[in-house]
């Protein structure tokens, strides 16, 4: 028994082996059949044009390239013939076939220049917002189509998002400008669960001068639906949010490429800032951290690059702030 395993196992092995050979003798024998179809092939067509080119020759000479291109013309067709029976010995891969070095080529490695992050980020927040809204519409409408056959309308509750304690903001925002100085917040009422703020970042008055004005740095417009940021804008500090018949122009950007660079940050921040609104336990954390990292754009002219060691850079400050990190880390954006 143990003989006929054996045997068994040897006929296995040198079947497998006899068809890797016969497969590499196909192979060869198909490449050279390819290399000897282009060499006529080549052939014929220099024949074909030196034809052309001397019709004035003798008749010796064109009974002789006569000869050549039949049997040439002879040839070609059983080379083709011979070709298709070779190609028809392979056998047809069951899968795809990757190359090795295409994992390298699947790779992306510049993710933090193109931003995607912040645009996954941004459609996963829009995707899970739509589904709300349309699980509150379903909620809305399916009692009143169902009108006459329940007694009574089931309660329709708001979205997550739009719940929001009346007094929270009210005791939130005088906290957050007695915990950071030059931090001046005005609220301005755009609907039942919307508030616009007008937040406003002044350099804090010097103890060698305590007489001289605290200048304006910047000021940002947050848009506030419930707890959840849904827009915002930083401008310069002779910049300002009304136009010129004194109506809110918030949409437009600003002036200077570096608060442009600003907004863009903080555009950012508050997709990591509505994503971790609805995992976190204590939402006034999560809006201390925003205030308090918005907070940190006083030093943007005066605290250097954490790479490169130096103010300006392109002829621009510092601008990036890292988002998940709690010790700020200020670089420029072509240093990080």
């Amino acid at each position: 028994m143990f003989c006929c395993v054996v045997m068994s196992k040897d006929k296995n092995a040198l079947s497998t082996s006899d068809a890797g050979t016969s497969l590499d003798v196909g192979t060869l024998q198909a490449l050279e059949a390819i290399r000897e179809l282009r060499s006529n092939a080549t052939k014929m067509f220099d024949l074909l044009q030196q034809d052309q080119g001397g019709k004035d020759d003798g008749e010796e000479d064109n009974s002789a390239l006569a000869n050549a291109m039949s049997n040439l013309a002879h040839s070609i067709p059983d080379q083709i013939e011979t070709l298709e029976k070779f190609i028809t010995c392979f056998a047809r891969q069951g899968s795809t076939f990757f190359h090795q070095n295409a994992g390298l080529l699947i790779r992306n490695d510049p993710a933090d220049e193109t931003h995607l992050y912040e645009s996954i980020l941004s459609s996963y927040n829009w995707i899970r917002r739509a589904r709300e809204h349309a699980q509150w519409t379903f909620n809305f409408l399916n009692p009143m189509a169902r009108r006459s056959q329940s007694k009574c309308l089931r309660k329709v509750f708001p979205p997550s998002f739009l719940q929001m304690n009346p007094t929270f903001m009210s005791n939130m925002l005088p906290f957050m400008q007695r915990q950071y100085p030059g931090l001046h917040i005005t609220t301005i009422p755009r609907g039942r669960s919307t508030i616009l703020l007008m937040v406003t970042v002044r350099q804090v008055p010097s103890l060698a001068d305590p007489s001289r004005p605290p200048s304006k740095i910047f000021e940002a417009a947050v848009l506030w639906r419930g707890l959840q940021i849904e827009w915002a804008n930083v401008k310069g500090p002779d910049e300002s949010f009304y136009d010129d018949s004194g109506k809110l122009c918030l949409h437009r950007r600003s002036r200077y490429a570096i608060f442009r660079h600003v907004t863009d940050n903080v555009k950012g921040l508050i997709q990591q800032f509505n994503s971790s609104l609805t995992t976190f336990p204590m939402p006034q954390t999560v809006v201390r951290h925003f205030f308090s990292w918005l907070y940190y754009y006083r030093n943007v002219f005066a605290e250097p690059c954490c790479n490169c060691k130096k103010i300006l850079k392109d002829n621009l400050p510092p601008s990036f702030r890292e988002y998940r990190d709690s010790k700020m880390y200020v670089v420029h954006e072509n240093c990080r």
